[in-house]
Parts: C-alpha cells; sequence; structure tokens
C-alpha cells in the first residue's frame, strides 16, 4: 500500500462517512475511487517500469463485512526501518492526536469534526 499525504482529513472522513451511508455515494466512490479521493490525497505522478511501460497509481476499494478481515500485509522495507529505527520511538500516537498540535481536534468541543478526522486519517494512516 502506497502511503499517500492527505489534505484534508476531515473532508476525507466525512467523505468516506457519507459513501458508506449512502448506496448512490457508494456506488459513485467504488466506481472510480482514485478520482473521487484525489480532492483529499495527493496522487503520485504516473512513472515507468523497467520496460519503459506507464504505471498509473490507482485506488481500490474493498468493502468491509463482518465475516472475512482484511490484512494488508507491510513491504519489507517499512518493517525493516520500523526494526531499525524502534529505540528513537518514544511515543505511541502520532503527533495529530495529541492536544497542541496543529491537527488536534478537541472531540469534547467538535466531536463530528473528530470523529470526520478519525476517519480520515484511518483511511490512510500508517504506522510509521
Amino acid at each position: 500500500m502506497a502511503k499517500l499525504r492527505v489534505l484534508d482529513k476531515v473532508g476525507l472522513g466525512e467523505f468516506i462517512i457519507n459513501a458508506a451511508q449512502d448506496e448512490k455515494a457508494r456506488a459513485e466512490f467504488k466506481k472510480d475511487p482514485t478520482t473521487a479521493l484525489s480532492k483529499f490525497v495527493v496522487i503520485p505522478p504516473d512513472r515507468k517500469d523497467d520496460k519503459g511501460n506507464t504505471i498509473k497509481h490507482s485506488i481500490a476499494v474493498i468493502e468491509d463485512t463482518q465475516d472475512i478481515t482484511y490484512i494488508v500485509l507491510p513491504w519489507k522495507v517499512d518493517v525493516d526501518r520500523a526494526m531499525d529505527r524502534i529505540e528513537e520511538q518514544n511515543g505511541i500516537y502520532p503527533l495529530e492526536y495529541r492536544p497542541g498540535t496543529p491537527e488536534y481536534i478537541d472531540d469534547s468541543l467538535f466531536p463530528k469534526k473528530a470523529l470526520f478526522f478519525r476517519f480520515g486519517e484511518y483511511m490512510f494512516g500508517r504506522c510509521r
């Protein structure tokens, strides 16, 4: 799974919640998720493989189900980097969940916005 930079976690979370709850929005999202999500995330530019073929980044949507658990196996390089830097880790949660950081949203004041943020963070968040 490519790491995508999220431009608007609140907007992304609101979009995901709407797609999950509304059949029409879900169908439109599933039809072309890469274009739909380009409003909220940076889509990597096209690149060439070893043979000169163009590779376009795409996003696939898998609908969750209570009967199947999906696991995304991380890239070896990500696991190796995390293991090499394990002594440097000084916190469990990303900075944006800590009060006083630019993206921190007080859920007691803005519960809906905080929920949207969490959904937006969840969509493309990965442990680093």
